[in-house]
């Protein structure tokens, strides 16, 4: 039997995958944007002496981030380290969808292009280059794309049903599937917020550029007009806890700071309809050419998730009582709701940071004497705020959703691996070990790359 150790350890593997992988993206996503603009003015002006330097450490830094970030999509890619067998055959037709079109669309162009961009620059002219430049970032924006509607249906899942044969769900309708209401908002919302990351990771370089704050006067200034703008543009926020769902309802409570168990009546209505949902599952197995049953199934068919929630007070989840209805009902609000709360105002405070850092560096990029070293200290410390916000969000998002893997239909721990103990803690514990010498792998080239003064002016561009 699942023990809770195997699937906490479970959730915290899959938690670090995650985490990896959203560290690298919005750096990636948001460098490439820039370095496109930077590029497009340096070919439209002609002139390169305001942006080499800079360029060629930002450049460096985004080649860096690229392998990273392919370097953590390709074991979430692979299922090395999600431990969730039954998540993928429960939900895999429809969840791998969006992946599988992300890999063949999106990935594979922006890993080829990405060679030619690195090591054309002095072979192609400076148009060809430019126009392969805009390619990878169309590229990579439409990778977050296909990510993002699988992460959204996640969230907010439309267009499957439940098949009684295969025990599964499958997709219905493809065009329902990419017009998920929240994923448009979803997309842009984690662009304008990778942006805003990416703007504070430039003006760190440009603080701390070795050659001099002239140089980097213009690519500050430029990143801090970025970061406005981005900032702003989240002000719109994620549009997922506004959905009409009842996950999202119970999130958009917490967020609220009200009490979330005045939802329970309407927990409990879902888990015994889930439970006779269950039932007639069982019945349609012995006699699946019943007309009525299945007729009945099917209009319950769609609070089935619920009746997983029954299995760790009761086994035979057909045989539930009153008492374990409501406790499954009980289970089914967020464990956490202060992180969820919390997580949400520092979010916000840190949204506010991120606006003085840009509108400071702004208005230090307009004046002609260098700042101090106490303000490169301070603004230094700033630029960590909206990578704080982008966190800060994801907890938001990850927590409201539980206990749930696929909202209302997959609890989390009925997605995970069927292993014990012992083979999840060593999983864990070699993966841990893994992904933090990657990281330190990551941070030492990462300040060799961008600490040399000395830039190549053909690679600068």
């Amino acid at each position: 039997m699942m023990t809770d150790t195997v699937t906490v350890l479970s959730h915290w593997q899959f938690a670090l995958s995650g985490l990896l992988h959203f560290l690298f993206i919005p750096l990636t996503l948001g460098l490439s944007l820039l370095l496109a603009v930077i590029e497009s003015f340096q070919f439209e002006s002609g002139r390169r002496d305001d942006y080499q330097n800079p360029f060629g450490r930002l450049e460096r830094l985004f080649k860096l981030a690229f392998v990273m970030a392919l370097a953590s999509r390709l074991p979430i890619l692979l299922q090395f380290g999600a431990n969730g067998s039954y998540f993928s055959h429960y939900v895999g037709d429809a969840f791998a969808l969006p992946l599988t079109l992300e890999v063949l669309s999106g990935l594979i162009l922006a890993v080829l292009l990405f060679g030619p961009y690195s090591l054309g620059r002095n072979r192609l002219g400076k148009g060809w280059h430019l126009a392969l430049t805009w390619l990878l970032v169309l590229a990579m924006h439409v990778s977050a794309f296909w990510i993002l509607l699988s992460h959204s249906w996640m969230q907010y899942p439309v267009a499957v049903v439940f098949n009684d044969l295969s025990y599964r769900l499958e997709l219905t309708d493809f065009q329902i599937f990419i017009a998920n209401p929240v994923v448009m908002g979803k997309w842009l919302h984690t662009l304008v917020s990778s942006y805003a990351c990416a703007a504070a990771a430039v003006i760190v370089l440009a603080l701390r550029n070795p050659v001099g704050w002239h140089d980097a006067r213009s690519t500050a200034l430029m990143a801090a007009i970025t970061g406005l703008i981005a900032t702003g543009l989240t002000a719109i926020g994620d549009p997922t806890p506004k959905q009409a769902s009842l996950t999202q309802s119970i999130k958009q409570t917490l967020i609220e700071g009200d009490n979330p168990e005045r939802w329970l009546p309407e927990l409990q209505t879902h888990v015994r309809q889930g439970v006779e949902a269950f039932r007639l599952l069982e019945r349609l197995r012995d006699d699946h050419q019943d007309s009525a049953i299945r007729a009945d199934f099917a209009r319950l068919q769609t609070n089935l998730g619920y009746a997983w929630l029954v299995k760790p007070f009761n086994q035979q989840i057909a045989g539930a009582n009153d008492q374990q209805i409501e406790l499954a009902a009980q289970s089914a609000l967020p464990a956490w709701p202060l992180v969820i709360l919390w997580s949400y105002r520092l979010m916000i405070a840190a949204g506010l940071l991120t606006l003085v850092l840009f509108a400071w560096t702004a208005w230090l990029a307009r004046q002609a004497n260098a700042p101090s070293e106490a303000t490169r200290t301070r603004l230094t410390c700033l630029a960590a705020a909206p990578w704080l916000a982008s966190v800060s969000g994801w907890l938001v998002a990850e927590f409201g959703k539980q206990p749930w893997a696929i909202a209302g239909l997959l609890p989390s721990a009925s997605g995970v691996s069927a292993s014990t103990p012992t083979e999840a803690g060593i999983s864990f514990a070699a993966y841990l070990l893994a992904n933090i010498v990657f990281l330190a792998i990551g941070w030492h080239l990462a300040k060799a790359l961008v600490s040399n003064p000395t830039i190549n002016t053909t690679e600068a561009g």
